[in-house]
Order: structure tokens, then sequence, then C-alpha cells
């Protein structure tokens, strides 16, 4: 059984994953207290001990708590991805989960594909510091940087898109919105059959669009999560037309993982809202 070292496992997909992966390896989850990952010898200490045979990186500072302040998110974020790499030489791989944002959301992005990387520099601090760590990743045989876009799943943050949506419904409220946009949602469980495949197999590219391939209007968005809970809610947006588009291709990953077939945004609520009932 295959030796891997989770990090993140306290946040959104590090809940939801952990125990799937634990069918299926031998996971070491550390918390910030076992293990703090700004400490760089502490870090080179824990992966010397251990042995991994792969590392799944999926602590990112978010800005969501007093622990990781806004002003200190893109010095926190490239400090830890340097630590990681720079000991890239004490474990097989690293799985990591880069962002969309890497390709700039100051503009449309628009089925994109992974050739458009580097196109454009991204214009705020998180999607720029992303960037550097793609970089980074580059220089390593052995770091594979998975881009995700937009992710939904249960026990997400309240002001994430679905749970607010279904906040706004059962509190008898209008649902409002800033803006409809086309986004590309991916079901957090749908992420750990493409982690098990880089961690087993070996990658043909270094980074890869983790997405679900379909764009869905916000509005449909809403309108679903209010059919689903049966409910007459307005849907007001407090500005007309169309936000910056975030979608992306996924070919380059269903070329190598063809039997891969992500839930369709409609299930993907359906789920949500069965478990979180």
């Amino acid at each position: 059984m295959k030796s891997i070292l989770l990090t993140g496992s306290n946040g959104f997909i590090g809940r939801n994953i952990l125990p799937m992966l634990r069918e299926v390896y031998s996971v070491s989850a550390p918390s910030r207290t076992d293990l703090d990952l700004l400490d760089a010898n502490a870090l080179q200490r824990y992966l010397d001990k251990g042995q991994y045979d792969a590392v799944v990186h999926l602590a990112n500072p978010t800005g969501h708590s007093n622990t990781d302040p806004h002003s200190e998110l893109f010095e926190r974020s490239i400090r830890v991805f340097v630590a990681l790499s720079y000991n890239a030489g004490l474990y097989g791989k690293m799985v990591y989960l880069g962002t969309g944002a890497e390709y700039g959301k100051h503009r449309d992005i628009s089925a994109i594909s992974e050739e458009a990387f580097g196109c454009e520099l991204p214009k705020d601090a998180y999607g720029l510091s992303r960037y550097i760590m793609s970089q980074l990743a580059e220089r390593h045989d052995n770091i594979i940087n998975l881009r995700l876009f937009a992710c939904c799943g249960p026990g997400d943050l309240h002001e994430r898109l679905i749970p607010y949506i279904k906040s706004c419904i059962k509190a008898g409220e209008a649902i409002k919105l800033k803006q409809n946009a086309w986004f590309d949602y991916l079901y957090v469980e749908d992420v750990f059959p493409v982690l098990t495949h880089f961690i087993d197999n070996s990658a043909v590219h270094k980074a890869y669009n983790l997405c679900s391939g379909e764009r869905v209007l916000v509005s449909f968005i809403a309108e679903e999560v209010r059919r689903q809970i049966g409910s007459k809610s307005d849907i007001v947006f407090e500005n007309d037309g169309l936000n910056f588009e975030y979608t992306a291709s996924n070919a380059r990953l269903l070329a190598e993982m063809p039997e891969w077939k992500p839930r369709p945004i409609d299930e993907c609520i359906r789920e949500i809202l069965k478990r979180e009932t």
C-alpha cells in the first residue's frame, strides 16, 4: 500500500477526499499543530522521516479565518510551495491543486486550454502566487499541477454559491446575486479519481485543467437549486449582463483518463441537497 502525505485535510476539499484516500492508501494527514508547513526545516524532517510515495498538496491559505490573514496570503502560499518543491527529492511525486486563476481572472477565460498558460499574467495576488507555483513546478519532473476551476460539494463554506442560494431559500428571502456569468463546476468527489490516477500512473504533462468541461450559467444554478427545493424565491442580479467567464477545456485530462465522467451540475446539486438536508 502506497504511503501518502495529505496537506490541507481540514479544508473543504480535504475533508471530502481524505476518507476516500484512506480506503486506498496509507495516509498521513497532519494538522497545523502536528506540522507547520511554513517551517521549512520541520517540513524537511517530516518528509525525510515519512518516506512518502506521494504528497497530495491541498493546503492553500484562503483568508477565510484569522489564521490566514489576507495581507499574508501571497507570502504564505509561496513559502509552503517553495519548501515542498525544494524537498522534491524526499518523496516520490507531488500532485497538487492549482487553480484556473493562474490564467488571469481579469478577463474572460473561455474553454481555455493548458497551452494558453503564460499568455497573460494574473493581476491579482492570489492568481499571481499560483502562477509562480506553476512555474516552479515546471522545473521538477515529479510535480503535477491540477488546475481546479469552480468546485462544489457538501460542507462548503456558507458564502459559496450553492450554500448561499440554499440559505436564501430557507430564509424565505430573494436570492440576491452580483452578476450572471458562465462557470465550470466540478463535484468535489470527482476530484478523487483524478488524484488516484496521477498518484498511481506517470503523467504525460506537468499541468492539467481539472474541470467538468461543461459551462453553466450562475442563473441556471440558482434556478436548479430553487427547482429541486421546490421554491419560488425571486432571483435578483445586482448588475446586468455577464461577468467574466471562467471555464476550461479538459481535453488533455480526458486523453489520459477517457473513462472519467464528472457529474453534471443538476446531479451535483441533488447530491449536495440530499446530504445537507
